[in-house]
């Protein structure tokens, strides 16, 4: 009845047939379910069709469970899905690679010929057109987000002419520019990199390590591995320098690290306040530091230049007295100085570190954000 030649001969391949024979002619029919039977349960309890479990090429025994059925199923479905996906990684992982070597090779671009820059505009448009959907979505994204967070400080630096006696708001308005470029009492460790917006002060500083002032003296120096600042600094801060040097209490809003010798320090001033009380509150907060540092074993300052920036209300640049307006800077919203050294708080001593003062608006900043966002602007709006 059968015509098996010896390299066909399986034992599944005579239970299969036999079971198919079975269930076709209902031989031997006890209380087990016939093929039909089971079709039928797999569309009404699983959503399984005939058509489906013939596309997954699953056979269906006789008598079997149709729970075994649908399991066998949606595993075939799921590991199509799973070969796709991998298949799909390794195309996206070789595009990905392909784009990486096309910017990286640089060594064929000759910058004397007359095209050179259409011809590399046209190979970047080239990569654009294989580049993920995804990827192309996130940089979208991301410069409307800048767009965004420019008119969001725009929107509040608006504030500034309110009246200087309704104290609240203007003080709240300090507060609200603080947390669009970083969150208050944080720092790069407990806020996350999405948080950091300082790069619209300049685009480096979202790279920076940054604490707020709360968090200094328990500031361990990568260069030293110690402390920042002596263990008598918190009582020294306390019982000294905000008695003598600082009766306001206030401290600067923002401390950076870049990666080398240097210590970024941002004060945020509140709209229609005089801007020489914060040049010598920052100033002598810098004298602070530089004074109670933690030296190296060799004797020397982990940080010994400081940059110091004071930001306010561009109404009162013109509160500035000399020296620290004596330099304009180059766009003449706003100016700089700088000291060849930084002494002690009590003028007795040279601490072996030097600053870089520069006070600036608001407005500047904003001014300065429009035109890095120009080109997305252009291309998107």
């Amino acid at each position: 009845m059968f015509a098996f030649s010896e390299k066909d001969l399986f034992k599944n391949d005579i239970v299969d047939s036999v079971e198919q024979i079975l269930s076709d002619y209902n031989l031997f029919e006890f209380d087990k379910k016939t093929k039909p039977e089971i079709i039928k349960e797999l569309q009404e309890s699983f959503l399984i069709t005939e058509k489906l479990v013939q596309a997954q090429n699953v056979r269906i025994k006789y008598g079997e469970d149709a729970k075994n059925v649908a399991k066998r199923v949606y595993n075939r479905i799921a590991g199509d899905r799973i070969d796709c996906s991998i298949k799909e990684q390794e195309k996206f992982t070789e595009i990905e690679n392909i784009i990486k070597s096309v910017l990286e090779d640089v060594d064929n671009i000759n910058t004397k010929t007359p095209n050179w820059r259409a011809d590399l505009k046209e190979q970047c448009a080239e990569l654009a057109d294989i580049t993920n959907e995804e990827r192309k979505l996130a940089l979208t994204e991301h410069a409307y987000l800048r767009i965004k967070k420019e008119n969001l400080l725009a929107k509040f630096i608006e504030l500034e002419s309110i009246p200087a006696n309704q104290n609240y708001t203007i003080n709240q308005t300090e507060s609200l520019i603080h947390n669009i470029l970083f969150p208050q009492a944080k720092n790069s460790v407990t806020a996350s990199q999405t948080d950091n917006d300082l790069w619209m002060i300049n685009e480096d500083y979202s790279h920076y390590h940054v604490i707020s002032h709360e968090a200094l003296s328990s500031y361990i120096c990568p260069k030293t591995n110690k402390k920042l600042l002596s263990s008598d600094f918190d009582d020294f801060l306390q019982n000294e320098y905000l008695v003598k040097y600082n009766s306001s209490g206030k401290k600067p809003d923002l401390a950076m690290f870049p990666d080398n010798d240097s210590i970024i320090i941002i004060e945020l001033k509140k709209p229609n306040e005089p801007l020489n009380s914060a040049i010598s509150q920052i100033n002598n907060y810098a004298r602070l530091i530089a004074s109670k540092m933690t030296k190296s074993d060799s004797g020397e300052l982990p940080y010994n230049k400081f940059y110091l920036y004071v930001i306010g209300s561009s109404d009162m640049l013109s509160t500035i007295e000399s020296p620290f307006n004596d330099n304009r800077l180059v766009d003449g919203e706003g100016f700089f100085y700088h000291s060849n050294s930084i002494k002690t708080l009590d003028n007795k001593s040279e601490t072996g570190a030097t600053y870089y003062l520069e006070v600036c608006s608001y407005e500047r900043v904003v001014n300065q954000l429009k035109i890095r966002n120009k080109k997305y602007r252009d291309i998107l709006l």
